[in-house]
């Protein structure tokens, strides 16, 4: 196997899986918009939290299912569960086995924090140094989804080599899912 081939094996999800991805991603938005007005950070244990996160943890797992295919043994998908706060910019994203989304480049679907939608692509480690190759979205003044949280560290509006929007009220799964599989080639020939 090429290091840009990667073949899956659900290359055409069914529709029930669409149905379910994108009810989770809504949810997910419906979350990120209530949270938004929050005037305090939430705990990952409070009820909230727990229950995003555990539709953070389907995503990731559907996300697994449909993009990983070969390239399992090479990377995981995880997820945010937040530290003593919960984020404000919840993710997912497909990091090499064993690395983190802080430390190494990740295929990354973070959602934006006034639940508009979703930025989802190939992503710099959220900690340390940049390739210059990202595209800087907040450049051009006009952004539909903001994904810079709260502190330095959760600031990825410009972190994206190859940012696409998917907007909460028509998320289009399969071109979604499409975009995360392209990245994940990106990803495996940006190492």
């Amino acid at each position: 196997m090429t290091r840009a081939a990667i073949t899956t094996k659900n290359a055409e999800p069914r529709k029930l899986q669409l149905d379910k991805l994108e009810s989770i991603f809504q949810g997910i938005c419906r979350f990120c918009s209530q949270y938004s007005k929050a005037a305090k950070p939430m705990s990952p244990g409070d009820l909230p939290a727990r229950i995003v996160i555990n539709s953070l943890k389907g995503l990731a797992t559907q996300v697994g299912a449909a993009v990983l295919g070969d390239a399992r043994a090479e990377y995981e998908v995880t997820f945010s569960k937040g530290a003593g706060k919960f984020p404000r910019v919840p993710w997912v994203a497909i990091v090499p086995v064993g690395s983190s989304v802080a430390k190494a480049p990740s295929v990354a679907i973070c959602f934006g924090r006034n639940g508009e939608g979703a930025v989802v692509g190939l992503m710099e480690p959220a900690i340390g140094e940049r390739s210059g190759r990202t595209i800087a979205r907040t450049k051009d003044g006009e952004i539909r989804v903001d994904v810079n949280g709260s502190g330095l560290t959760a600031q990825y509006n410009n972190k994206f080599i190859n940012p696409q929007e998917f907007l909460t009220e028509k998320p289009q799964m399969k071109k979604l899912l499409s975009h995360l599989h392209e990245s994940l080639v990106l990803l495996r020939q940006y190492q």
